[in-house]
């Protein structure tokens, strides 16, 4: 789901639809560690949420690393959020860096999390 300056809005949708696919992608997360935790803890649909980052959409913000850190493990995905073919494999590396970084990991433990988790979400079923 792409979503700019309107995740409040997003959440209140999400949270009275009477239901969701399977799996929601919350496209390069940008939103505060507040509106994550509320996505997470949402009760009908909150373990269904996937949320990406991106360096192209997500490293502008400074708190990009607090909110990756609060992600919960299985949820966390990487993405280039590039149009172009060109660059992605060091927009990956940057980002997956990152994600690496803040949650404590090495770049390999990071690379499987959110490879498996990428896994999870193209295959999820309804509960």
């Amino acid at each position: 789901m792409h979503c700019v300056k309107a995740y409040g809005d997003v959440f209140d949708i999400l949270r009275q639809a009477e239901e969701l696919p399977p799996a929601v992608y919350m496209h390069s997360f940008g939103g505060k560690l507040g509106m994550l935790n509320s996505f997470v803890k949402m009760k009908r649909f909150g373990s269904r949420i996937f949320f990406g980052f991106s360096t192209f959409a997500n490293m502008r913000s400074h708190k990009t690393p607090d909110v990756i850190r609060a992600v919960p493990d299985d949820k966390l995905l990487l993405e280039s959020d590039l149009e172009n073919p060109h660059g992605v494999a060091d927009a990956c590396s940057s980002m997956l860096r990152t994600i690496a970084d803040a949650k404590g990991w090495d770049m390999e433990t990071a690379a499987r999390i959110t490879r498996e988790n990428a896994q999870q979400f193209y295959t999820a079923r309804k509960p």
